[in-house]
């Protein structure tokens, strides 16, 4: 049984990485003028071998020439190395000319020889290098070979400066490759065509003339082996041009639009940029509210048992004011109560205000000499009537009626003078106020003195006996 690796290498080997193939057709061009106007004409390829980077390891150019009876075919070319593809005609060479004879009797109706050089791959209209990795890793081409994992095919196809104008407004680029749908566990190839033939996956890649190209194979295999790519850079033709020329229209319009939409892109990612410093902002304040919110929500415990023990003391609060309601009740019904005996006293004074003023009355006109001392007794009965309706006011008045007594009574005489000496007596103790053993002055002092008395009744008035 072969290995496998070892196989897959030898195909690597074999085959190489790219086989890089240039296909310039030149049409029919005369190689040579004979009498009788008939030529031979020729269709030309050119095919560039390389590495697995891109590097040139071989080139040739194969010419096939329709003979059309000419024995005799003269090529102009400068090659390295001339390889006859058709029988064992050896060509003659002089400088960049060389000619071969033919044997008339076997002439073939195609000849085809092989002319090794390089110089033509030096013109290409693109230049053509390659990269690999190997899951996520570069790694070189020669170490690939049946490797497991995910190979990636990185080609980089740029236009080439130093080939003709021509060729480089006038070739179509097509780059190929197939892997067997047995031996491959996936495969990606963005911006290619896929297409399965039988077991085979083809990838096949399209460029416009003077397009920069840049592709990605990747492959996902147990035992990696890969047959190369096949480059194809041929001339486009006139009814293809005008498609591409119309395709290119579309594609400036589309890079203007691109351009305007990159623009766009630009402002908003300024504006976007002008919005970090508020998003910055916003961010800081919601972590703060999520800081208070950590904090609200540690103390929450602390928050709900305060609750119950608030809710516990107000329970035992109204428990305390439950009786409170009959105090009360019974504080405001002493208040009607003490109204009503306030009322009474007022009523009280009242009446003694109009006693006091009898008794004024009488005193004065004692004092003047127009009354007599059973007036003043008179009206001192009056007030003392009104005085018992109040005990302190009644007490009061029995001290002020003792002492009166005492001064007012005499001694009983009957002569018709006896009184005169105890009304003198009783005159000159008014006009004297200073003198303390005058009734009047006691009479008077009493009376400047009920507003003391007023105080000190309604002082009282919760015992109406």
């Amino acid at each position: 049984m072969r290995n496998p690796v070892k196989t897959a290498k030898q195909q690597l080997l074999r085959v190489g990485s790219c086989a890089l193939s240039a296909l310039m057709v030149l049409g029919s061009i005369p190689a040579a003028a004979i009498g009788d106007g008939v030529t031979a004409t020729y269709d030309e390829a050119y095919y560039a071998m390389t590495d697995y980077y891109g590097n040139l390891t071989d080139g040739s150019v194969v010419k096939s020439y329709r003979t059309n009876g000419i024995a005799t075919l003269t090529d102009y070319g400068d090659y390295d190395e001339i390889i006859n593809l058709t029988d064992g005609t050896v060509p003659a060479r002089n400088g960049g000319m060389t000619t071969f004879r033919l044997d008339e009797k076997a002439l073939p109706g195609t000849f085809y020889f092989e002319g090794k050089t390089t110089k033509p791959f030096q013109q290409l209209p693109w230049t053509i290098s390659m990269s690999y990795t190997l899951n996520g890793v570069p790694t070189k081409a020669e170490n690939l070979a049946g490797q497991a994992g995910v190979v990636e095919i990185r080609l980089d196809i740029v236009p080439n400066e130093r080939a003709s104008e021509y060729a480089r407004n006038n070739y179509t680029l097509e780059a190929m490759t197939i892997f067997n749908q047995d031996d491959i566990l996936s495969l990606e190839a963005p911006g290619a065509q896929v297409q399965l033939i039988g077991n085979l996956r083809a990838v096949l890649f399209l460029g416009l003339p003077g397009e920069e190209c840049h592709y990605t194979i990747r492959v996902g295999s147990e035992d990696f082996a890969f047959g190369g790519m096949t480059f194809l850079m041929v001339p486009a033709t006139l009814s293809q041009l005008e498609e591409i020329a119309k395709l290119s229209e579309r594609k400036d319009d589309l890079e203007d639009n691109y351009n305007k939409l990159s623009g766009s892109i630009d402002s908003l990612l300024d504006a976007m940029t002008a919005m970090t410093g508020s998003l910055n902002a916003s961010a800081n304040g919601l972590e703060q509210l999520n800081k208070a919110r950590g904090i609200f929500s540690d103390g929450k415990g602390v928050i709900y048992s305060g609750t119950d023990a608030l809710r516990e003391d107000l329970s035992n609060l109204a428990d305390v004011l439950e009786p409170v309601e009959g105090q009360i009740e019974a504080l405001s019904k002493t208040i009607s109560d003490s109204k009503a005996t306030l009322r009474s006293m007022t009523n009280t004074v009242s009446d003694l205000k109009g006693d006091l003023k009898d008794v004024e009355s009488a005193l004065r006109d004692l004092e003047d000499g127009t009354g007599d001392v059973r007036k003043v007794f008179s009206a001192l009965g009056s007030l003392r009537k009104s005085l018992k309706k109040n005990r302190c006011l009644k007490s009061f008045m029995k001290k002020v009626n003792r002492k009166a007594a005492k001064k007012l009574a005499a001694p009983s005489n009957p002569a018709k003078n006896a009184a005169k000496p105890a009304q003198n007596s009783l005159v000159k103790a008014v006009k004297k106020p200073a003198a303390p053993s005058s009734p009047v002055k006691a009479a008077k002092n009493s009376r400047s003195r009920m507003p003391k008395s007023r105080t000190k009744l309604t002082k009282k008035p919760s015992n109406p006996k």
